[in-house]
């Protein structure tokens, strides 16, 4: 028998507060106990009662993995420390009712980032590092490319992950604006951390304003720059630049720029522009390339709505792609029922072909969350207002929230399918439609969906928020309580907080307090995985840099009420 709850807990406001039980083959009655009125002898056992805050029946719930049962205790609204239990004999972990339940994780959170810094000393973690970054791939020449931030459990520096920290912080100031001044009494934290990273991602812009991929990824996507270093440039340790380029990270290095330059625009008027002159330079390189799938396009309508107000020399003809970029990105989401059934509408298809749908493990709400973005421009025309409500509101309603009703945790599943890539379990949603709720175990590299999930929840938070539907908000909500505890294994996500945490595959610096592991993939039968025996498995262990990134932004979007 088990009793999964979010150990972080609830604010005491939270519609939908419950635990998963599985195990039970009957129907029984549950108790909410509170610990902070439990007997205690100091030199014994509890000598008074457990005192029951709450009780009442679980209600059976249809669950692909195993019968299940959910314990609603919503109606509980007392700050303290709980427990769920089945008549004292199976207990769920202890977690609190209290309004800054989320909130008060977010330094935890920003401190991981802070102590991923590569290129000078992180007191506990590591000396000096990798001051001889980097040789280029192709004709081993030099390029200064030291600073930033290791990407995950790991000392390589991936632009397309890392670049999501900075935007993270840049949430987090605009949502939250915690003000702290912990290690920058001067500046403030977020923009001393936001101006570390950004010296790396600066140096990593090539002169025809392209945006190179990484740094130490390796000679051939290899595993061979994973190393701490001499730090002397020229020996045979020297790590390697990838100077290939991927058209939605120029428009990721588009989108952070505009950022920048819009946040530091009082505080540093010549760091904005240079700020800005760099997001010129990576959109006008990114305009010159095709755009050929629904990521592509998602972060540029997400870069172009920031670049439009950071830079307002070029306004009109910024707005002017803008909106025509946001207008495709409409185009590609269906609208109707297709497929044979009318259970599903309001995902987005790969790409113009229409043939496949876009699925990701890390950005895959991308085109909700870009579209989302336009409304926060004060001159956007009413018509696109109006498109863009009704797009969000099909994503949530059409697509998340059916597909969140598979499952008794209510999160949501990888992806649909039309045609099944693999030979192993693929299962039936409707029509000619199926689905996995991880990613095909054979054929790919597979990783667990934390993200995937982190995604969902923030545009689902956003569409709650838009379209004035509180429902929606559980929905989200259910996405982060299942990364951090309410799930099949118990286990929380995030290393230093809740209990029954697995160990990282952190190899060379070990537990990072604040870091967010992969979570859960998939097995060849669609059952849920997590390396719960020390293994150090990357695909469901490892740090990973998005996870941070939607994580911070979730929580200051949900402590930020507008």
């Amino acid at each position: 028998m088990r009793i999964a709850v979010n150990h972080l807990g609830f604010k005491p406001s939270d519609a939908g507060k419950q635990a998963v039980i599985w195990g039970a083959q009957e129907r029984a009655r549950f108790q909410i106990v509170n610990l902070n009125e439990m007997g205690y002898n100091e030199i014994g056992p509890n000598t008074q009662p457990n005192a029951i805050a709450y009780q009442g029946e679980t209600r059976r719930v249809s669950h692909p993995w195993g019968v299940s049962w959910l314990a609603d205790f919503t109606a509980l609204r007392t700050p303290g420390l709980y427990l769920v239990t089945l008549d004292n004999q199976y207990n769920s972990v202890p977690f609190q009712i209290r309004d800054d339940v989320y909130s008060r994780t977010l330094r935890k959170a920003f401190d991981y980032i802070h102590l991923q810094r590569c290129g000078q000393e992180v007191p506990g973690y590591h000396g000096p590092c990798h001051l001889d970054d980097a040789v280029r791939r192709d004709d081993r020449r030099f390029v200064d490319t030291v600073g930033g931030w290791h990407d995950a459990g790991d000392l390589r520096k991936w632009m397309p992950f890392t670049l999501l920290l900075g935007m993270a912080i840049v949430k987090l100031e605009r949502l939250v604006g915690p003000g702290w001044r912990t290690f920058d009494a001067k500046e403030g934290d977020l923009l001393a951390e936001l101006r570390w990273g950004n010296g790396y991602f600066l140096k990593m812009q090539d002169a025809d304003g392209s945006v190179w991929h990484d740094v130490a990824g390796g000679v051939n996507g290899d595993n061979s720059d994973n190393h701490w270093t001499d730090n002397v440039r020229g020996t045979a340790d020297d790590r390697h630049v990838n100077t290939s380029v991927e058209l939605y990270l120029q428009w990721e290095f588009v989108l952070l720029e505009s950022m920048l330059a819009r946040l530091f625009a009082t505080v540093d008027p010549a760091y904005a522009a240079q700020c800005q002159t760099a997001a010129s330079r990576a959109h006008r390189f990114a305009t010159s390339r095709e755009t050929k799938n629904v990521q592509d396009l998602g972060w540029s309508v997400w870069a172009l709505a920031e670049l439009s107000q950071a830079d307002r020399t070029h306004r009109t003809a910024l707005r002017e792609e803008l909106f025509k970029r946001a207008r495709l990105l409409l185009s590609l989401q269906e609208k109707e029922h297709r497929f044979g059934q009318d259970r599903v509408r309001g995902f987005w298809y790969h790409d113009a072909a229409r043939k496949d749908f876009y699925r990701s493990t890390w950005d895959p709400a991308i085109p909700a969350l870009a579209l989302a973005e336009l409304l926060d421009l004060d001159d956007l025309d009413p018509a696109l207002i109006s498109d863009v409500r009704g797009a969000l509101d099909l994503f949530a309603n059409g697509y998340v929230r059916p597909m969140v009703e598979s499952n008794a945790f209510g999160i949501m599943p990888y992806g649909l399918y039309a045609d099944r890539p693999t030979d192993e379990v693929y299962r039936p949603l409707a029509g000619q439609l199926e689905y996995r709720f991880f990613q095909p175990a054979r054929g790919v590299v597979h990783a667990g969906l934390t993200s995937h999930l982190l995604s969902h929840a923030i545009a689902t938070l956003t569409a709650s928020r838009v379209l004035g539907d509180p429902t929606l908000e559980v929905i989200a909500r259910r996405q982060l309580e299942w990364v951090m505890g309410a799930n099949t294994e118990l286990a929380c996500l995030m290393t230093a907080e809740g209990v029954n945490n697995p160990y990282p595959h952190s190899r060379f610096l070990g537990l990072i307090p604040g870091g967010i592991m992969n979570g859960f993939a998939g097995l060849e039968e669609d059952r849920p995985f997590l390396d719960m025996s020390h293994g150090m498995d990357w695909r469901t262990t490892e740090y990973w840099s998005p996870h941070t990134f939607h994580y911070l932004w979730y929580v200051a979007l949900a402590s930020h009420r507008r």
